[in-house]
């Protein structure tokens, strides 16, 4: 119930930011379905999704210090997570709206650049708020969508 509420959360902002409706939505599925660790989630980009097959591939993460890309924590975090048609469904339709190239983050500012990891944190506690969710932490969705 917890996680139907934070996805209607995200959902809901497409009323306060309607250039990029659908976004927030997409990318709340994305991070749960594919159980990403929250700088892996900002590093996706378009080249790692692939519509046909509908698998996102997750290959890098940022950098807590400079905020570039980094290589996985470990090689065998590499993986190819396959998503659920709603899933695929968010993400398409907000793929069809954004301004995209393949090494462009998936999921940007307003101004086009990757979400700083402060910025993340402060998405996550507005979605944890309205889904009654105060006090947990990204990690938790993680380990949810884990397990």
């Amino acid at each position: 119930d917890q996680l139907a509420r934070f996805l209607a959360a995200a959902d809901g902002w497409a009323d306060r930011y309607p250039s990029r409706a659908g976004m927030f939505g997409a990318m709340a599925r994305v991070w749960l379905e594919c159980c990403l660790r929250p700088r892996e989630l900002l590093a996706l980009q378009w080249r790692d999704y692939g519509p046909a097959t509908g698998v996102v591939a997750v290959r890098r993460a940022v950098c807590p210090e400079t905020g570039g890309l980094k290589p996985l924590k470990t090689a065998s975090s590499a993986r190819d997570v396959p998503l659920t048609a709603a899933a695929r469904a968010a993400l398409d339709a907000w793929r069809s709206r954004a301004v995209r190239t393949p090494e462009g983050p998936m999921f940007p500012t307003k101004n086009g650049t990757r979400f700083t990891y402060n910025a993340f944190q402060s998405w996550w506690k507005r979605f944890a708020a309205a889904a009654d969710m105060a006090g947990w932490v990204p990690y938790e969705v993680r380990h949810t969508g884990c397990s």
